[in-house]
């Protein structure tokens, strides 16, 4: 695992032109110690997807008491949602350790929000247009709320966590280089 740590800290080093201040012994064993074992990746695999599935029920539960209390014009309920949806991002993206991949999710979250609310619109447009065609009115009615939903509860903790994430993340490999 050290060996691996070694690794990425020569790579962050090398794009910073700090490879001289790098022990020799580390840059002689990175290619020896940068093999994954078989065994340590299956236990962090089943680590990675117990973690995973805890986010998820926590999501699942959050979202279910939200559900109890109610969330019609209630804001203790809408906090909940909105915690239930954080914790449903954070359940895939927890492992992530580079900056450009919160980058990311913060840029998509932020470009989906006008998009899905444009889309709410012009479904919930075509909606009121079909209102006679019984199958054609659920249809574009189900896709409204959808696209309402991921709008409003699930860009705005995504772009959080992308922003978070990726100033958490660029502070953590500055250390790493200055420690090179």
């Amino acid at each position: 695992m050290r060996g691996m740590e070694t690794a990425s800290t020569y790579a962050n080093c090398t794009s910073r032109n700090v490879i001289g201040s790098l022990p020799v012994s580390a840059m002689l064993s990175i290619g020896s110690k940068t093999r994954n074992n078989t065994r340590e990746g299956l236990t962090k695999m089943k680590r990675n997807r117990k973690t995973t599935l805890i986010w998820i029920t926590r999501s699942c539960v959050l979202l279910t008491v939200a559900f109890l209390i109610g969330i019609s014009d209630n804001p203790l309920g809408l906090l909940l949602c909105y915690v239930a949806a954080t914790a449903l991002i954070l359940a895939f993206v927890y492992p992530w350790r580079r900056v450009k991949k919160f980058l990311i999710l913060a840029g998509a979250s932020l470009i989906g929000f006008p998009i899905f609310v444009i889309l709410h619109n012009l479904f919930y447009g075509l909606g009121e247009i079909a209102r006679g065609i019984i199958v054609l009115e659920h249809v574009l009615g189900f896709l409204h709320a959808a696209f309402f939903i991921v709008a409003v509860m699930v860009c705005p903790p995504g772009f959080l966590i992308g922003a978070v994430g990726s100033v958490v993340m660029y502070f953590k490999d500055r250390r790493k280089c200055r420690s090179c």
